[in-house]
C-alpha cells in the first residue's frame, strides 16, 4: 500500500486535466438527497489485519518451531505433519500487548508446560490416557508488550513413546476477553473481538490476511490449505467462513501470478465450497468447507496497487508486458491496440511507453478474471453477487485510471469507432466499480502540538478535490465508486513511512476525541463526491502505526471507531459535487487546447425529467456523448459551433456527462450545456449495450451485423412460450413517449409481448405495452415497429421485458432479435 504524504496528495489535482478528467467545483452547502437514494448509512468496509483473529492462538503463532531453551531460534525439529518430534517451544505472539487472561490448552500426547521469562503460570494440568489428550489452563497476568513463547518439555507423542518424542494437535484457546478467566471453546474459529469489529462494516477486504503484496502463488497447488496450522496467507476457506459467520461481504485480491486455472478454482470455491484441497464443481449436500452464503457479495480485485513499485506484483506485471512486447504476440496487439510508439529495449531492458501498457494490462487482467468468474457463476450473478473492481492510483496519478479505462472503453467497447472486437461490451459488463484511496491528513502534519494539527484542518483543504478526482472516473463509465483503502493518515515528516514517533503529536492526534469528527467529515466528503463504498485501512495496529484504527481490539474504544458507530447511525451525505443543471456555458476547463480523447464531468439534476446535452467545439468534429457511461448519441459537425443536442432522461441527483472525440480533428472544446426538455428529439438505446438483469433459462447473445443500427444486435435463443429476456433502460423520465423497437425478422422467430415496469418493483408495476408482434419472416430483414404511446408515471430505471407468447405456424423456432429501443417524447 502506498500511503500518500500530503505533498503527493496536493499535486495530484494538477495532473488531472492532462488526462481528461475535469473537476467542476464542489457546490457550497448540501444538496437535498435525491429521492431515488434510500435513507441509509454510508457503505463502509474494513481492511482486516490478523490481530487476534483466530480463537486458537496457535494459528497466529510463528510458522517455525524453536528449541525449548533458545526462544525464536527456529531450530525446532518437526515431522511431516508439522508438529514437533522433540521438546520444543513456539512464539505465540510478539510485540503485542493486551494478552492477559486465562487460556485453555489442549494437545495430543504428554508434556511439561512452561513460558518464556515466566510470562505465564499453569494449572489443572491433566492427561487422559484413554484419548492420549492433555489439557491445562494457562494464566497470563501482564497486559504489557511481550514476545511470548510457549515451551513443551518431557514430551511424549504416545504413552509408549520415549520422552522427548514431541506432541501433536496443539490448541491454545484465547480468553473470551482481555483479562477473562473463561476461554473460548475449542470448536470456535474466530475471536469474539474480531467478529465484533468486522460487524461494524458491510464488507471485509482480505488484502493483508491473504498476503497479496509480493504473493507468488501461481498454480492452485501453491495456495494455503485450511489444514495448515499457521494461516499466513489465510486460506480461502477461512475467508468464506468469517464472512458467513459475520454476515459481511468478501473483498478478495486475486494473486498477481494466478493462472486462469487458479482463478477458475477460486470462483468455484466461493460458489460450491471445497474438500479442503480442491473446490467442488457442483452444489454439495454436506461440503467439508461450505461456499459463501447466499446473499453475500464478492468484490474481486486484481492483486493490490500493481502500479506501486515497492511491491513484487509491480515487477510481475511489468515483466509480462515486456515479454509481450518482445514477442510481439497477441497480448501485445491488444495492449497496444492504438499503436503507441514502442522503441527499445534500452540498456536497462526498458521500452518506450511500457508503462501505459502496464497500466492497461491491470485492467485487461481484471477483465480476464471477470470473464472467468462469469463462466463459473453465470451472467445473472455478475455485477450483483460478483463485483469486479478496478482500483487505480490516487486521482489518476501516473495515468493509471485513464490508461485502464481507455483499453476497456476503446478496445473492448470499440469506443473509438474502430471494430477492435467482434462483440463490443461496455466497461460495466466487466467491472462493477472502481476507484482509488481516501487517505487524509492535516493541513500541517508536522505541527508541534495536537491542537496545531487540528487547527490546520483535518481533512486538509484540498481533500475534496482529490476525492472528486477519483470518483469521476468510475462514475463516468457507469460504475460504482469504491475506495479500496483510506482513512486517517497523519504522517510526521522524517519518519519511516509507516510509524510516527511514540508520543508525538502526529501519533497521539488519532486518539484525540476530535479525531472522531475528522473521520466523519472525511466519509461525508467521500459521499458528497459521489463515493459509494469506502473501505478503510486498517482494523488495528500498534499505537505508533499510522493507519491502525485502534491499538486494542479488545475495547474498540477509539475516536475512529466511535466515528464508525456514528456514521452507521446516520444517513449517507448527499452528493454536492458538480454543476447543478439545467445550466448553460459550463466550462470544459480546456478553452484553448486541443480536444482529444474523452472528457468527463459531474452534473447534478435539480429535478427528474427530460434533458438535452450540447457542447461548443471550435471546429469540425465527430463526438460521442455519454450520460452515466452510456453513449446516448454521436454528433458530427463540419465547422465550429454547437453540436446538435442529445436527449436523455435524468433522475434528480448526481450524474456524469462525457464527450469523446472520435474524429481526426482536435479543435478546442470550450463549454457544454445541459438544458431541460427533449421536444423533437429521440432517445435511442442500443439493445446490445443494455444490462440484462432477468431472463428465463434460454441464453442470449450479441451478434455483429452491418445492417444493425450500431453494427450489433441481441438475440434471445428462446425455445418455448414463456421464455423471456429483460433489458434495463436507465433514467426514464416521467413523460409521454412513442416507443419504437428495432428488430431483426427471420425464419425462426417467435411472437413477442413487451411489458414495462419499474426496475425496483417490476412485479408490482409491469404492464403490457403494444400488441404482441411477430418477428417471423421467410427471409431476413431489420425492421422498425411502432408499439404506440406509453406514459410512465415516475422517473426511474425501467425494465423492458420481452416474453415469447407463441410463434407463427411457419416459423422454425421461438427466438427473438432486438436492435434498439427508441423513446420519442411527445
Amino acid at each position: 500500500m502506498s500511503r500518500p504524504d500530503q505533498a503527493i496528495s496536493r499535486v495530484i489535482s494538477s495532473r488531472l486535466q492532462r488526462a481528461g478528467a475535469i473537476l467542476l467545483p464542489l457546490a457550497t452547502g448540501i444538496f437535498l438527497q435525491a429521492a431515488s437514494l434510500q435513507a441509509a448509512p454510508p457503505t463502509m468496509g474494513i481492511n482486516l489485519t490478523g490481530d487476534r483473529l483466530f480463537a486458537d492462538a496457535m494459528r497466529g503463532a510463528r510458522p517455525n518451531w524453536d528449541s525449548p531453551i533458545h526462544y525464536g531460534d527456529g531450530t525446532g525439529v518437526v515431522g511431516a505433519d508439522g508438529w514437533p518430534t522433540a521438546d520444543a517451544s513456539i512464539m505465540l505472539w510478539e510485540g503485542v500487548a493486551n494478552n492477559d487472561g486465562h487460556y485453555f490448552i489442549q494437545f495430543t500426547g504428554q508434556a511439561t508446560l512452561g513460558a518464556s521469562y515466566g510470562f505465564a503460570s499453569f494449572s489443572n494440568h491433566t492427561w487422559d490416557p484413554a484419548t492420549n489428550t492433555t489439557t491445562a489452563w494457562m494464566s497470563v497476568a501482564s497486559n504489557a508488550v511481550q514476545n511470548f513463547s510457549l515451551v513443551f518439555t518431557n514430551t511424549k507423542r504416545t504413552a509408549a513413546s520415549a520422552v522427548g518424542s514431541g506432541i501433536t494437535n496443539i490448541k491454545v484457546m484465547r480468553p473470551q476477553a482481555e483479562g477473562s478467566t473463561t476461554a473460548l471453546d475449542p470448536t470456535e474459529m474466530f475471536t469474539d473481538q474480531a467478529e465484533a469489529l468486522v460487524r461494524k462494516f458491510k464488507l471485509i477486504r482480505f488484502m493483508d490476511l491473504t498476503v497479496t503484496n509480493g504473493n507468488t502463488q501461481a498454480a492452485w497447488t501453491d495456495r494455503m490449505l485450511p489444514s495448515t496450522r499457521k494461516q499466513k496467507p489465510l486460506a480461502w476457506e477461512y475467508v468464506v467462513r468469517i464472512c458467513n459467520e459475520t454476515g459481511c461481504d468478501a473483498y478478495i485480491n486475486v494473486p498477481a501470478r494466478a493462472t486462469d486455472d487458479y482463478v477458475t478454482k477460486l470462483a468455484q470455491l466461493f460458489k460450491y465450497g471445497s474438500d479442503g484441497i480442491n473446490p467442488y464443481t457442483s452444489p454439495q449436500t454436506n461440503p467439508v468447507y461450505p461456499p459463501l452464503a447466499s446473499g453475500r457479495k464478492i468484490y474481486v480485485e486484481y492483486s493490490n496497487e500493481v502500479w506501486n513499485g515497492r511491491f513484487g506484483q509491480f515487477n510481475d506485471n511489468l515483466n509480462v508486458v515486456k515479454a509481450d512486447i518482445a514477442a510481439n504476440n497477441a497480448e501485445y496487439a491488444i495492449l497496444n491496440f492504438d499503436n503507441l510508439p514502442m522503441t527499445g529495449p534500452d540498456a536497462s531492458g526498458n521500452y518506450l511507453n511500457q508503462y501505459p501498457l502496464a497500466w492497461r494490462r491491470i485492467a485487461k487482467r481484471l477483465a480476464d478474471i471477470s470473464t472467468i468468474w462469469r463462466g463459473v457463476w453465470g451472467d445473472d450473478e455478475m455485477m450483483t453477487t460478483i463485483r469486479p473492481i478496478f482500483e487505480f492510483q490516487y486521482a489518476n496519478a501516473q495515468n493509471t485510471a485513464v490508461d485502464g479505462f481507455d483499453i476497456m472503453d476503446r478496445y473492448y467497447g470499440n469506443g473509438d469507432n474502430i471494430a477492435h472486437v467482434a462483440v463490443p461490451r461496455p466497461v460495466s459488463y466487466y467491472f462493477w466499480g472502481g476507484g482509488g484511496a481516501t487517505y487524509f491528513g492535516s493541513g500541517n502534519d508536522n505541527a508541534t502540538t495536537i491542537d496545531g494539527i487540528f487547527a490546520a484542518g483535518i481533512p486538509y483543504s484540498s481533500f475534496p478535490n482529490t476525492i472528486a478526482g477519483e470518483t469521476i472516473w468510475p462514475k463516468a463509465y457507469g460504475l460504482q465508486a469504491i475506495a479500496y483503502e483510506g482513512g486517517w493518515s497523519v504522517q510526521q515528516s522524517g519518519g519511516n513511512g509507516y510509524s510516527n514517533p511514540a508520543g508525538s503529536p502526529a501519533c497521539e492526534s488519532k486518539y484525540d476525541p476530535r479525531a472522531k469528527q475528522a473521520e466523519i467529515d472525511a466519509q461525508n466528503i467521500f459521499s458528497q463526491c459521489g463515493g459509494d463504498v469506502n473501505v478503510l485501512y486498517s482494523s488495528s495496529g500498534a499505537r505508533t502505526w499510522i493507519w491502525g484504527m485502534t491499538d486494542n481490539i479488545f475495547t474498540l474504544a477509539s475516536p475512529i471507531y466511535d466515528a464508525i458507530d456514528a456514521l452507521n447511525a446516520s444517513t449517507q451525505a448527499a452528493p454536492t459535487v458538480g454543476t447543478a443543471v439545467p445550466a448553460t456555458g459550463i466550462s470544459s476547463g480546456n478553452t484553448t487546447g486541443q480536444f482529444t480523447g474523452r472528457r468527463n464531468f459531474f452534473i447534478r439534476a435539480t429535478a427528474d425529467g427530460l434533458y438535452n446535452v450540447t457542447a461548443y467545439i471550435a471546429g469540425p468534429t465527430t463526438v460521442k456523448v455519454y450520460v452515466d457511461g452510456r453513449c446516448m448519441g454521436t454528433r458530427t459537425q463540419t465547422s465550429g459551433g454547437t453540436i446538435a443536442p442529445v436527449a436523455c432522461g435524468l433522475s434528480a441527483g448526481l450524474h456524469t456527462v462525457s464527450f469523446r472525440n472520435v474524429s481526426n480533428y482536435t479543435s478546442a472544446f470550450t463549454s457544454f450545456a445541459v438544458n431541460s426538455g427533449a421536444t423533437g428529439l429521440t432517445i435511442q438505446y442500443e439493445a446490445e449495450e443494455l444490462v440484462i438483469p432477468s431472463r428465463l433459462n434460454p441464453s442470449y447473445r450479441i451478434f455483429a451485423d452491418p445492417a444493425a443500427s450500431a453494427g450489433y444486435a441481441t438475440v434471445l435463443d428462446a425455445t418455448a412460450p414463456s421464455d423471456f429476456m429483460t433489458l434495463l433502460v436507465p433514467n426514464v423520465a416521467s413523460s409521454v413517449y412513442r416507443i419504437k423497437l428495432g428488430i431483426k425478422k427471420y425464419s425462426s422467430r417467435g411472437i413477442t409481448q413487451m411489458a414495462i415496469g419499474r426496475a425496483d418493483d417490476f412485479a408490482g408495476t409491469a404492464a403490457n405495452v403494444g400488441a404482441p408482434f411477430d418477428e417471423y419472416l421467410n427471409g431476413i430483414s431489420f425492421t422498425e415497429i411502432d408499439l404506440g404511446l406509453w406514459s410512465p408515471g415516475s422517473t426511474s430505471d425501467k425494465w423492458f421485458q420481452f416474453e415469447i407468447t407463441g410463434k407463427n405456424a411457419a416459423s422454425a423456432g421461438y427466438s427473438a432479435a432486438f436492435d434498439y429501443i427508441k423513446l420519442i417524447p411527445q
